[in-house]
């Protein structure tokens, strides 16, 4: 991969669709070489890499939300047992997703200030609210899209309090951490070799710990944060630019999801922000669905590992096969926010016989429901069971 500038990458991809794909693709592979580099050190075979491995595999872990592609792309370990750990990391990952965003959302829900030039007439905190709705959070609101957008500026209002005062709304917030502003790196350059495998085997080696998840950070997103300061604007950035920036951020989907949550948009460009910061997450929530749905089909057991020298545990947990792990994972993104819902299922789904898990499984698979019935089960069922509104 030869080294190129950001200006190199903004006209190409302004420059017609067959540039503008070979633009996103350039980037997305630049940007998660890292991480895939480090992943493949992480399941390098033989007792002298597991120390290298642990280690590589923790630092993509840094990267929370922002390490999904690079971890669906490179698919599931061989090994049942990883296969395990894979998922539960993953589950965590696509958690993340939805606090940072819940986060961010509950930010801009408390901006009541105009968007100019929008007609009709609607505030910053109005199309908070309608992000929202396109994603799980639309289980905790009152009203759909065109419902809200016929209210009086009070009647949202309401709405969006009625939101803010949701018991799994405040918790989703709550456990959300400080979301800091990321320096930007000068001069961006896409392509660099010290993004590469070599370079970071001989960081993990020489390097503490915190700078290699600071570098790894910025090597990932410097593009899109980049972009996103294009955004704003300036001096020497020219509106062609900024709406070209706005237009690649939008194609790079789930890699724009952090920089653009680190980031406070002026009123005129909500609305434009808030449906690329939604489309973001709903990509990086695709990634993982789409992993969990593909080892819906794999039935090996994951080898059962109770802690060394403690206490016999008063109950034997269920056995778990990797299908039965996935379907639980993919349950949960269905179901959040609602995690006592989703632990309810959980214990009572891996508590069943494989048979009735199997067909739990095909009726997931067959109809995208995730909500631990058999098909005779569902249509006993009262009509209230919902499907799955995880906002795919």
């Amino acid at each position: 991969m030869h080294e190129v500038t950001l200006q190199t990458v903004l006209q190409d991809f302004s420059a017609g669709e067959e540039g503008a794909r070979r633009v996103v693709r350039l980037v997305r592979e630049d940007a998660y070489r890292p991480a895939l580099a480090l992943l493949a050190m992480s399941r390098e075979p033989g007792p002298a890499a597991f120390q290298v491995g642990f280690e590589a595999r923790s630092l993509v872990g840094t990267l929370r939300e922002s390490g999904i592609p690079p971890l669906a792309a490179l698919g599931a370990p061989p090994k049942p047992d990883d296969v395990g750990h894979y998922i539960y990391g993953l589950s965590l990952d696509e958690e993340a997703i939805w606090i940072t965003l819940a986060a961010r959302l509950d930010r801009v829900l408390r901006d009541s200030r105009p968007v100019p030039q929008h007609t009709p007439a609607m505030r910053v905190c109005d199309h908070a609210y309608l992000a929202l709705l396109r994603t799980s959070f639309t289980r905790l609101a009152r009203t759909d899209a065109p419902g809200f957008q016929a209210m009086t500026p009070g009647e949202r209002d309401a709405e969006i309090r009625h939101l803010q005062q949701h018991t799994q709304w405040r918790d989703a917030t709550r456990d959300a951490p400080e979301i800091p502003t990321a320096p930007l790196r000068e001069p961006v350059v896409v392509g660099s070799a010290h993004k590469g495998a070599t370079s970071y085997r001989a960081a993990l080696a020489n390097t503490e710990d915190s700078a290699l998840e600071k570098r790894l950070a910025a090597d990932t997103l410097e593009v899109p944060r980049a972009l996103v300061a294009l955004t704003r604007g300036g001096a020497r950035t020219s509106v062609a630019q900024a709406n070209t920036a706005w237009s690649l951020l939008e194609r790079l989907g789930g890699l724009s999801f952090r920089p653009l949550v680190e980031t406070d948009p002026p009123p005129r460009d909500c609305p434009r922000y808030l449906d690329l910061l939604v489309g973001a997450a709903l990509a990086l929530h695709a990634d993982a669905s789409g992993v969990f749905v593909k080892l819906l089909d794999d039935r090996r057991e994951i080898p059962l590992v109770l802690p060394m020298g403690g206490p016999e545990p008063e109950e034997i947990p269920p056995k778990r096969r990797v299908c039965d792990q996935a379907y639980v994972a993919r349950s949960k993104l269905a179901l959040y926010p609602d995690l006592v819902e989703h632990n309810a299922l959980e214990e009572q789904f891996l508590h069943r016989p494989d048979a009735e898990k199997d067909a739990i499984i095909a009726r997931g698979k067959k109809i995208g429901v995730w909500d631990g019935l058999t098909e005779q089960e569902a249509r006993a069922a009262p009509a209230s069971t919902s499907p799955d509104r995880a906002g795919e």
